[in-house]
């Protein structure tokens, strides 16, 4: 939590015209983030938007881990492939740049 806190506020420092974040996916269902963020919301004078019910808080490992299960039913032979990825931007870039 401390580190997305950190980076939120670099990205709040950065970017002062920006007054609302809005958390989603899994980590929206972190409620010492949603507490943290809130004290961070009164203090930056900015709004943090959740979504309004938990269930709508889900993880992408679970879609994932589903789709992992289709497939090795579908086509088992494909369990053990190789998957080769290649960048399409270069991170040391991204990093270097304002957010």
């Amino acid at each position: 939590i401390r580190h997305l806190i950190r980076q939120l506020q670099r990205a709040i420092d950065l970017k002062p015209s920006v007054r609302e974040i809005h958390v989603v996916g899994g980590v929206a269902a972190n409620v010492t983030l949603k507490k943290t963020l809130q004290k961070l919301e009164e203090s930056q004078n900015i709004t943090t938007r959740f979504p309004s019910a938990i269930l709508y808080c889900t993880d992408n490992a679970a879609m994932i881990a589903a789709a992992a299960t289709f497939l090795a039913n579908e086509r088992p032979n494909m369990i053990n492939a190789h998957f080769v990825t290649t960048a399409t931007c270069d991170l040391a870039s991204l990093l270097a740049s304002p957010l």
